[in-house]
């Protein structure tokens, strides 16, 4: 009888860690989805540039523009050249709030999280070295 009921008790033992364990593992899919979902959400987004020229470089006719949070920031200097009518060999030189220019393989979101002044990333370019 003994070992009956240590049979029963060792069984109610592993149905019960068995029920704990699909407890955790779909909390656990729970916050894996929760986690890909604002994933997506964070790269799917548009961002807001501004544009802004420095010296005698040409003005744009519109200076706002939204742009995918996950594209890179060489996608900006192409699209920049050619709203500008600049060749795409020629020289355009992009800086993040009169600071810094970044490099080309950085992410706009990225950029936009650290440096955004009042919703927007704001970008000033011009044609000769700006900055020392």
């Amino acid at each position: 009888m003994a070992s009956s009921i240590n049979a029963v008790e060792d069984q109610l033992s592993k149905t019960l860690e068995s029920l704990q364990t699909e407890e955790k593992s779909s909390s656990l899919q729970e916050k894996i989805d929760e986690i890909i979902s604002s994933y997506n959400e964070k790269e799917n987004r548009k961002v807001n540039l501004r544009f802004k020229a420095i010296g005698r470089t040409p003005l744009l006719r519109k200076n706002v523009f939204a742009i995918n949070a996950s594209h890179r920031f060489d996608k900006v200097i192409r699209f920049l050249k050619k709203e500008l009518g600049f060749k795409p060999d020629s020289s355009l030189l992009l800086y993040v709030n009169y600071c810094f220019a970044p490099a080309p393989d950085e992410i706009i979101g990225n950029l936009y999280d650290n440096f955004s002044v009042d919703g927007y990333l704001l970008i000033y370019y011009c044609v000769n070295v700006a900055f020392g």
